[in-house]
């Protein structure tokens, strides 16, 4: 991974474009490289171009806004615990219930246990 940095008149603090290349060999042929071209996050770039003078330290950048991108994901990712939608065969072996101007006599009978409509 490498990221490039363009700017004017050999003054870095005078970035116009920042870029992140993912290089890789084809695993098939063995000299042969592949790239990957992305452009980065207004965030990212913003807190690179305030390190424009420290090339250095712009992977470090890159791995805190990656690590935090991470957490934010995983916190926002519903559990997994919780039980699977019925099959459609389970649901297919519901018994069907008609109900009956009888069966609302009762009170308790009147409010759908299901959809809680009515």
């Amino acid at each position: 991974m490498r990221i490039a940095a363009f700017y004017f008149d050999g003054i870095p603090s005078k970035i116009f474009r920042l870029r992140f290349y993912l290089l890789y060999t084809v695993t098939e042929k063995r000299n042969e490289v592949e790239m990957e071209l992305y452009t980065l996050d207004h965030a990212i770039e913003k807190a690179i171009r305030e390190k424009s003078t420290s090339p250095q330290v712009w992977n470090d950048i890159l791995q805190t806004f990656s690590s935090q991108q991470q957490q934010q994901q995983q916190q926002q990712t519903p559990s997994t615990t919780k039980p699977p939608p019925a099959s459609k065969k389970a649901i297919r072996q519901l018994p069907t219930v008609t109900v009956t101007p009888e069966d609302l006599v009762d009170e308790n009978n009147r409010e759908c246990c299901i959809c809680l409509d009515e």
